[in-house]
């Protein structure tokens, strides 16, 4: 249990708070998009310019996002296609600021383009992906907590204002800390379609803490658990949590808190295990997967929708 306690402090701290407003490579997706005549539409594309125009500062002219922009310009947003799921994802800041509305209308682009979808190609897995919507926290991308709701199910908690179940009252108590935001979040897959069926997950996601910029200079990491993949067939993954760490940051200078996290591995799988036997492994449908786009569900059924970057 101390481990998994552990674990789930690793990930909760890290991820925090409301999500950060998407960077340009979300938000300059409204621009490409054909200028609509609803008056709610054209309300929605001035605020994401005006988001565009204020995030200009802090944001590198050579990002990454480039290669997705250009992936949208590129392709009509007609009914079915990839560039209408994305449009969507865009103008819903990763779903973050969706309402229930637009969340259907997304689910529905969503099953216009799983319908046409000819089955899955494992293959076509490997890669680098980043996320562009999640039904529920961008956070709740990482399979670490997949399995941790899988571990605490049937947990229950006795305060009233909180949610019943043990893991969405962590989740939601965590979620209000302060000074933290939600980054870009990205998984790497490999090994997937070779011989052995199997292959390995790593799912990142950027933390920055934030105090007060004009004295003290924001704490960056990525917190990235690593995860078993075995192809299960007809679109079935099964994913096995193993570790978790904080990488690549700059914690280590935050007293108390970065020296604490900063270069530990937990033994994520290990601690669900002792809690829950069999909980550690979680699986994912793959709905639709292209050279650009990926769309999967976990157990719960929350959507995930990356692209290749």
């Amino acid at each position: 249990v101390s481990l998994l306690l552990s674990a789930l402090v690793c990930n909760t701290t890290a991820f925090v708070g409301a999500p950060l407003l998407a960077k340009r490579g979300i938000a300059r997706c409204l621009a490409s998009a054909a200028r609509p005549s609803s008056p709610r539409a054209i309300v929605g594309l001035r605020m994401a310019d005006q988001q565009i125009e204020e995030s200009e500062d802090s944001v590198d002219e050579n990002s990454e996002d480039e290669p997705i922009l250009a992936k949208v310009d590129r392709a009509p947003a007609s009914q079915g296609s990839e560039a209408e799921v994305l449009k969507l994802c865009a103008l819903s800041n990763r779903g973050q600021g969706a309402t229930l509305a637009e969340r259907d209308d997304i689910d529905a682009a969503i099953s216009r383009l799983t319908a046409s979808s000819s089955g899955c190609d494992s293959s076509l897995l490997n890669g680098d992906w980043r996320l562009v919507y999640a039904s529920e926290a961008v956070t709740r991308s990482s399979p670490f907590f997949w399995a941790f709701r899988k571990a605490t199910k049937s947990t229950m908690q006795p305060l009233p204002l909180l949610p019943p179940s043990l893991s969405e009252a962590l989740f939601a108590i965590t979620d209000g800390i302060p000074f933290a935001s939600i980054g870009r979040a990205t998984q790497t897959i490999s090994g997937m379609g070779a011989e052995g069926r199997g292959g390995s997950l790593v799912s990142s996601v950027e933390v920055s803490l934030r105090v007060f910029d004009a004295l003290l200079p924001p704490n960056v990491g990525y917190v990235t658990t690593s995860s078993r993949l075995l192809d299960m067939g007809e679109g079935k993954v099964r994913l096995t949590v193993e570790t978790t760490e904080v990488k690549d940051s700059t914690w280590g200078e935050i007293p108390v808190l970065g020296p604490a996290f900063e270069g530990v591995k937990f033994p994520s799988g290990e601690a669900l295990e002792g809690v829950k036997p069999g909980s550690s492994s979680v699986d994912m449908t793959v709905e639709y997967v292209s050279d650009e786009m990926r769309v999967t569900r976990n157990e719960e059924g929350q959507v995930f929708v990356h692209v290749r970057v």
